[in-house]
């Protein structure tokens, strides 16, 4: 009798155990994009960090815009200023921002492990939009002998802060044209210590890669004749076939008061970088917020006027994969592949 009640018993246990995990049903897995919250370094609070650049460029600022657009509600986005795409990059990768602005050129070498990024695992990266189309600038004096990118060597150049995605093209095209920095005297500086360094003539030339029209040019050609240096011809085309980021383009001589021409350069694109650390919820929730807001970010720079939902989405056309939140919203608002 004592056996068949235990026998009993635990068969009772049993099916309550059964009706108790049926009841309450089993965690659903997380998936691959936008991890559950305690591997996710974004709080529930939506608490997020932006990673720009300099405080006298043109992603500091467009990136604080972009912020305050994106701040709604429950959701808080803080810009802060950095060594600029490269330094974006690793911060992302390593857990200390949330959301970076990054060229195409750093995005994909980050994501693809190669060139800086070799031995890195930058899988993980994820692109929100594309936006702030930047122009490469490469002034100098506007009586130097310097016609080319190749008529640089021996000369005092600034390339860029360490950690930009201007020092690391700079040395990329460079590389591509048959030079290394063993041709020039390379300066890794930032614009707004480039235009200081240029200005007491301890500098050649200045190289950035920057929405037009910015400012840091702008000040040096206040006080010094400059011009700025085309990158076009074999020159252009030899970047262009490694390059697949970037795009030939010309600046339209009204673009600085010192341009007397038209001016073949090279463009890209800068792209809103997070990770999969961010759900798609939060992805989904800062790009409404952000274009209920547009109007607020279209005037922060020239650069800006023509941003719309269409040139973020760039024909879904961006260096590396984009963030599934970001493609449901683009989905739900008409643009898809």
């Amino acid at each position: 009798m004592k056996k068949t009640l235990k026998r009993l018993t635990a068969v009772l246990m049993a099916l309550m155990m059964a009706f108790t995990l049926i009841a309450c049903g089993a965690d659903p897995a997380p998936s691959d994009e936008g991890g559950d919250s305690e591997n996710a370094n974004v709080s529930a609070s939506g608490n997020l960090v932006m990673g720009t650049g300099g405080v006298s460029g043109t992603w500091y600022p467009v990136g604080g815009a972009i912020c305050g657009a994106m701040t709604s509600g429950s959701m808080n986005v803080t810009v802060q200023s950095s060594g600029g795409g490269v330094e974006n990059a690793r911060t992302l990768l390593q857990g200390e921002r949330d959301l970076g602005t990054i060229g195409a050129d750093v995005t994909y070498y980050a994501y693809s492990g190669v060139g800086d990024f070799e031995g890195t695992d930058g899988s993980s990266l994820r692109v929100l939009f594309a936006f702030c189309p930047s122009q490469a600038h490469l002034a100098v004096r506007a009586d130097a002998n310097v016609n080319c990118f190749s008529d640089l060597k021996g000369m005092n150049c600034g390339v860029g802060a360490t950690g930009s995605g201007d020092e690391l093209l700079f040395r990329t095209i460079l590389n591509l044209l048959g030079m290394t920095y063993d041709d020039v005297n390379e300066s890794m500086t930032s614009i707004a210590e480039q235009a200081t360094a240029f200005k007491d003539r301890r500098l050649d030339s200045m190289w950035s890669v920057v929405s037009a029209p910015n400012s840091g040019f702008l000040d040096v050609a206040s006080q010094a004749n400059i011009k700025l240096v085309p990158i076009s011809g074999e020159e252009r085309d030899t970047v262009l076939k490694q390059c697949t980021f970037l795009s030939a383009t010309t600046l339209p001589a009204s673009t600085y008061s010192f341009m007397t021409e038209d001016l073949e350069t090279l463009v890209m694109n800068t792209e809103m970088v997070c990770t999969t650390n961010l759900t798609n919820e939060q992805v989904y929730t800062i790009m409404e917020n952000m274009f209920a807001n547009i109007t607020d970010i279209q005037n922060t720079h020239p650069s800006m006027a023509n941003f719309t939902i269409e040139s973020a989405w760039n024909n879904g056309e961006h260096p590396i994969p984009m963030h599934d939140g970001a493609i449901q919203w683009f989905a739900d608002h008409g643009f898809s592949k």
